[in-house]
């Protein structure tokens, strides 16, 4: 079996980038002959398994040199934008689902997306139609699949998240400085879109910090330094609370989770939340929204409800600490392939032995 991952690699570290990247490491570490096709804005130059491709016309290049060498192709996308099921279409292109094309579905988006017009529905349906399985990171997800006329055997239901590569590590010394500063400390990944609920939770620090007077806010990810994020921590009267980590590389970022009193995500909209498994399994108390199901051993807070979510956040800090492994997405994977394969093999569409592409020719 070799397998392509096609999907954005870090850096940028990403939900989706990072999960690509476990499953490389996974399949790798299982003898599984693998290789990465970048399709996000990151550097090039990464790993020799690691391959760029910048563009619709080298992305279709590659695709099918790939494809013809008979390599099970698994795409990693949002599925909440056009541009998105463009990628899939050119990904997936077949009359029919193919064998040896995957597709996992990552966004809480991808619901309202479809819902927004009948054009979106048309091109996602176009799009899915030449994979074989369909991975949904939720219910939510699945459902809307489903809505598209897609056969149910088509769609499966699993989270992304690698419980084997979730480990963590040494804190960066600035955030090592913080905890000694302040108790207790909460870890939050930031993004400038208002679905991952900036303001909200600045709003519930405010309410939040005259019971913890020593309270601290260790936040990363991108644009964390923002003329907008300053001015919502202003007028929120958090700013002070704040330790900016600003991009973190992904270690750096499970040890800021492991070392935290508590984690958050108080997200508008979501998918399935890597984040929140990676903080369960490392034993960090976690609290996020219940905009969707969320793992067992979450503690949920009402979507938009700065009170609710303060009352949480003062729960976790004073609850016990415990660890969820959860599942691992790449054993699923892998016995899902093995499946496609052999279904392949019984419909005479048994693969060739398949060789690496010469990507100088």
């Amino acid at each position: 079996m070799k397998v392509l991952l096609v999907g954005d690699f870090p850096p940028p570290h990403g939900g989706v980038a990072v999960h690509v990247e476990q499953l490389w490491r996974s399949f790798s570490a299982a003898g599984v002959t693998v290789r990465v096709l970048d399709i996000g804005h990151g550097p090039r130059d990464k790993s020799p398994e690691v391959i760029a491709a910048r563009g619709p016309g080298e992305l279709a290049s590659l695709l099918a040199r790939f494809s013809s060498d008979g390599w099970l192709i698994h795409l990693h996308t949002s599925g909440n934008n056009p541009k998105s099921f463009l990628v899939a279409a050119a990904a997936g292109v077949a009359l029919r689902p193919s064998p040896g094309r995957v597709i996992t579905l990552h966004s809480g988006l991808l619901p309202r997306f479809l819902e927004e017009n009948y054009g979106h529905r048309v091109l996602a349906h176009a799009a899915l139609r030449g994979y074989a399985r369909i991975v949904a990171v939720s219910g939510a997800v699945r459902d809307a699949v489903l809505s598209l006329d897609i056969p149910p055997h088509r769609v499966v239901v699993h989270p992304a998240f690698c419980a084997s590569q979730v480990v963590g590590g040494d804190a960066p010394p600035q955030v090592l400085r913080m905890f000694q500063r302040r108790t207790p400390v909460l870890a939050y990944v930031h993004h400038p879109s208002r679905v991952y609920g900036r303001q909200l939770l600045f709003g519930a620090l405010a309410k939040l910090r005259s019971r913890e007077p020593h309270l601290g806010l260790a936040m990363f990810g991108v644009e964390t330094g923002s003329p907008e994020v300053r001015a919502d921590a202003k007028s929120a009267g958090v700013e002070d609370l704040i330790e900016d980590l600003g991009e973190l590389q992904h270690p750096e970022a499970l040890a800021v989770m492991e070392h935290a009193s508590a984690f958050v995500r108080p997200t508008l909209a979501d998918g399935d939340a890597l984040t929140v498994r990676e903080a369960l399994a490392l034993g960090t108390p976690c609290v996020a929204s219940d905009v969707t199901a969320r793992p067992e051993g979450t503690i949920v807070f009402r979507t938009g409800d700065a009170d609710d979510l303060a009352d949480k956040l003062h729960e976790a800090f004073t609850g016990p600490r415990r660890v969820v492994r959860g599942p691992d997405a790449a054993k699923f994977l892998l016995q899902l392939y093995q499946t496609l394969v052999e279904d392949g093999a019984r419909a005479g569409e048994r693969p060739r032995v398949a060789q690496a592409p010469d990507l100088h020719a």
